[in-house]
């Protein structure tokens, strides 16, 4: 593997967080063991990365972004004879519980054995895709896939870009924390790994937003009985997974309605629905009104 360091907060002077790292890691169909040492983000540019950590696997796309909690065993293996690229940035775990409490404005220490106790900070391990854009993913799009526009960043901001960077990757796991707090477990690893199936469940619902979807496909995507699934689901979430999909459905048809070019019929096929009527009935029953009503109020109403 060739690592590229592009930024060290250890070798620079005045700096406070000293575990504050950038590398670009380079690799082609090679693998090995390490631990992380710090809570760190993979976001990947080229190629095909597979990451086994404590027994869950992860396969990393292009435009895809990984988060490792710290302390972590991970077994990484780059795929593919076109080899792998992809950005390891690195956070000090001071500016991680400097960055909490400034969020939530809470004294609470994130090592461990405190965060069991107090219920705190814990972090949703899993890809993240960026055609689903959320406040990090949005970000490291928008800075870390022009090197230049980095390189000048991080000559003058530098331990911003971290900063801005983990406030958003926090500000996210105060949401996943209210979720998976629900789910009726007293054993951390239990919940986080029960959570983690769930994010599945939920991450395969939005990816299919206009395709014809089972029960038994979303389970099989979680590796959970449909039971459990839908239980699990609804203490997580608040609704079930029918319903998640639904108010996806029908919030992607009233953006489209509201915009020319696709008829009602061919809106009905983007959201999922081959029946005109079934996706009528449906849209009725969630806004109160008929698809060309909404249409004709424009849209800006």
């Amino acid at each position: 593997m060739k690592l590229t360091t592009w930024y060290d907060g250890a070798t620079v002077k005045g700096q406070s967080y000293a575990g504050n790292r950038i590398r670009l890691c380079e690799s082609r169909e090679e693998g090995f063991q390490y631990e992380n040492t710090g809570l760190s983000v993979k976001f990947h540019l080229r190629g095909l990365e597979h990451y086994a950590i404590d027994g869950s696997r992860h396969q990393v796309h292009a435009s895809e972004w990984l988060l490792v909690e710290e302390g972590q065993q991970v077994e990484y293996e780059s795929l593919g004879r076109e080899g792998s690229a992809a950005w390891c940035i690195y956070f000090d775990r001071r500016l991680v519980n400097d960055t909490w409490n400034t969020l939530t404005g809470g004294e609470a220490a994130l090592d461990a054995g405190e965060a069991e106790n107090w219920g705190g900070l814990f972090f949703s391990q899993r890809v993240f895709n960026l055609k689903r854009p959320d406040g990090a993913g949005l970000w490291l799009k928008n800075n870390f896939a022009k090197p230049k526009l980095l390189s000048q960043m991080l000559e003058f901001l530098q331990e911003e870009v971290f900063f801005e960077l983990l406030e958003r990757i926090l500000a996210s796991q105060i949401l996943f924390i209210s979720e998976y707090q629900r789910l009726p477990f007293r054993k951390l690893s239990t919940r986080k790994e029960l959570y983690r199936r769930l994010s599945l469940a939920k991450d395969f619902l939005e990816d299919n937003v206009g395709n014809t979807v089972s029960l038994e496909k979303v389970s099989r995507e979680a590796a959970l009985s449909r039971c459990h699934l839908i239980r699990s689901f609804k203490k997580a979430y608040r609704v079930s997974p029918y319903q998640y999909l639904l108010g996806l459905r029908m919030k992607k048809a009233g953006r489209l309605l509201r915009l020319k070019g696709l008829s009602v019929t061919e809106i009905a096929a983007e959201c999922g629905y081959e029946d005109l009527n079934s996706f009528d009935k449906a849209f009725r029953n969630y806004y109160g009104k008929a698809p060309t009503d909404m249409r004709k109020e424009g849209p800006f109403s």
